[in-house]
């Protein structure tokens, strides 16, 4: 998707939206989109109270950033990456960040500990973003971080 603009049938998809009281997040998801681009349409057009998806020209929106690890192939087995897909969505739903989102459901599927370097590889998303993410979810008290020194994924 990266390079496509918004067509006049999303932005009247998110006007309709934002109308009837979605979020952000909720339109993106309707349109397939990152939610940053719905946020970023909405803003350019002067707010969500301002927002008229007729009055904004089909030039006007930057491509839409990289999409988060929700949308990234996350395991091989079909059945674990769908699990993971809903379970991240459910999170993400209920006001987890998009990655400390898939980074739990990923823990929460695996059937045995996971590295930092797995998590990278199954996910698409860096180290340092996995790092993050675990910390995050540290810092809630969800798990627990423990050192066994460093690992490499044998896909990646």
């Amino acid at each position: 998707m990266p390079g496509r603009r918004l067509t006049a049938r999303e932005r009247q998809v998110i006007s309709d939206g934002l109308a009837a009281g979605d979020s952000y997040a909720t339109v993106a998801r309707r349109l397939g989109r990152p939610t940053s681009t719905v946020s970023r349409e909405v803003s350019r057009a002067g707010g969500t109270a301002a927002y008229l998806a007729a009055s904004h020209s089909p030039g006007s929106v930057t491509p839409p950033a990289r999409r988060g690890p929700v949308g990234a192939a996350t395991e091989r087995d079909g059945l674990a990456a769908d699990a993971i897909r809903t379970l991240s969505a459910l999170f993400h739903d209920r006001g987890l960040p998009r990655t400390a989102s898939a980074v739990l459901a990923s823990l929460i599927i695996a059937e045995a500990p996971v590295s930092a370097a797995q998590l990278s590889c199954r996910l698409g998303i860096t180290h340092g973003t996995v790092s993050r993410a675990v910390g995050y979810l540290e810092k809630l008290s969800v798990l627990h971080r423990e050192s066994v020194g460093r690992q490499v994924c044998s896909r990646c």
